[in-house]
């Protein structure tokens, strides 16, 4: 169901960032909020993992809304948008160890779901990077009518864990 303010999305919604371009389909029972999260992750991080991969499976339990891969198919960075579960939050931090993990939400008001990565995070130890990015309703309004978004633009409150792996750099 929509929210007041999310636009429908018939099928598929096309965005282009710097000079990428595209289009993410909206798969049965996925929410609009699902696809804006997804587009919004993607404009985030296309910079810093250009090879970005959108719902590509990986030979894990789940799949990810967006995955990076590196030259030995390692996970480097993880995305994540819109309801995860408690379960699923600590089975990704126990899997993608070593990788750059994210997770967008749209909220409004207070928001618990930080608590609940900062609980997976006592209980599952080494972990690399995470974000928690929270969103507000004004998300929407970050892409344009012709479908740009500016990576720049993308302010959204983030709650970070630093890496705790032996060796790992700070980014």
């Amino acid at each position: 169901m929509r929210r007041s303010g999310e636009r429908a999305i018939a099928g598929k919604m096309t965005i282009r960032v710097d000079q990428r371009k595209l289009v993410l389909a909206k798969g049965p029972g996925e929410s609009e909020r699902h696809v804006l999260l997804k587009a919004l992750l993607f404009a985030r991080y296309v910079r810093d993992y250009p090879d970005i991969l959108v719902e590509r499976g990986v030979g894990l339990r789940y799949k990810p809304d967006l995955v990076a891969l590196g030259p030995y198919q390692q996970i480097q960075f993880w995305g994540e948008s819109g309801e995860t579960s408690r379960q699923k939050i600590g089975w990704l931090i126990r899997h993608v160890r070593e990788g750059h993990l994210a997770f967008a939400r749209q909220s409004r008001g207070a928001d618990t779901f930080p608590d609940l990565v900062a609980d997976a995070v006592r209980r599952e130890g080494r972990h690399g990077l995470i974000e928690v990015l929270s969103f507000d309703d004004s998300a929407w309004d970050l892409i344009g009518p012709d479908g740009s978004i500016n990576p720049d633009a993308i302010q959204p409150a983030v709650t970070r864990f630093e890496p705790n792996l032996p060796g790992t750099r700070q980014r």
